[in-house]
């Protein structure tokens, strides 16, 4: 792949249908190919209230990172608690938002990963996420 090559696009009737942006940096999972995490949004957002703003994830080809393996076809983090939709008594300054934006292995178990996501553009929360890819 030549640098510019596009990897990751919107898709028609997906989570992902309006746009895709790039998450934190591929992290490498116990197959040897890589975890992606990407922030995307529906079509309609942010003027459609059923619209949001979502995380997904790709496994890209150990050999080839360019290559997809897999890909989501559900969020794996929507809006859904008060603090991430932007609802009273919560600031928030773009409803309807989750954005992933740094993730690190954890040293003591097999592909789970600490990921740190914003919430309505106002708040940052935390989670773990545990892969479970047989390639």
């Amino acid at each position: 792949t030549d640098i510019g090559d596009i990897i990751l696009s919107p898709r028609e009737e997906y989570f992902d249908s309006q746009l895709v942006e790039s998450g934190p940096p591929p992290m490498q999972l116990s197959t040897g190919d890589y975890l992606f995490f990407y922030n995307s949004a529906s079509l309609g957002f942010p003027s459609n209230p059923e619209a949001a703003y979502h995380v997904g994830w790709v496994i890209l080809d150990k050999e080839n990172p360019a290559l997809i393996l897999d890909r989501s076809s559900e969020p794996l983090i929507t809006p859904k608690f008060a603090w991430e939709v932007g609802v009273e008594p919560y600031s928030c300054n773009v409803g309807q938002v989750v954005f992933l934006e740094a993730a690190h292995p954890m040293e003591d178990k097999k592909d789970t990963f600490v990921v740190y996501f914003g919430g309505a553009d106002a708040v940052i929360g935390t989670a773990v996420v545990t892969v479970e890819y047989i390639r």
